[in-house]
């Protein structure tokens, strides 16, 4: 009876699932199509108040008498555009583009804690740790490279020196250019 020989490889990499890729993938499709639906709704809701207001605009010119309560009627109008026009904009920030450059720029040795986007200035906030000030600075290169983020700078870092590994904690701020 032949024995079989044994082929042992302990160098052999096995290729693990992306989980955390595919679960940011399917978040992501559906934070859009929410998002899309939203702006199709607040679109037509930005179009309605539109009418009312020109339509408010056409009264006054025709019965100036009524002009007081039409005035009341015409601000609640610029209000609720005002406050869609601002919606308008948080669902038109580039949030594809934004998690791809930073999924782009991702790196084993840094965990992200928070991305926090400002569409009225156009800034997103990031917040993470990492092993070392080297890793955050490394990190916060490989961002400035993006075609889509703009003066990437980090705002703060600290040193946890009550954590078992010390890693540094920190936050950067970075542009985004509109219409990417």
């Amino acid at each position: 009876m032949a024995l079989r020989a044994l082929e042992l490889d302990y160098a052999r990499r096995t290729r693990r699932t992306p989980w955390l890729g595919i679960v940011i993938l399917l978040a992501g499709a559906a934070v859009a199509a929410a998002a899309a639906a939203e702006y199709s709704r607040l679109t037509s809701d930005l179009r309605s108040a539109e009418r009312r207001s020109a339509d408010l605009e056409r009264r006054l010119e025709r019965k100036p008498e009524r002009a007081r309560t039409n005035a009341k009627d015409a601000q609640v109008v610029a209000t609720q555009v005002a406050y869609a026009n601002d919606v308008l904009r948080q669902l038109a920030t580039p949030w594809d583009s934004m998690f791809h450059e930073v999924e782009a720029a991702h790196d084993e040795r840094v965990a992200l804690l928070s991305i926090e986007p400002d569409p009225q200035k156009s800034v997103v906030r990031i917040s993470g740790e990492a092993r070392s000030l080297d890793d955050v600075l490394e990190y916060v290169k490989r961002l400035s490279q993006s075609p889509f983020l703009t003066d990437v700078y980090l705002q703060n870092h600290q040193v946890q020196t009550l954590a078992p590994d010390q890693p540094t904690r920190f936050a950067l701020m970075a542009g985004w250019r509109p219409g990417k």
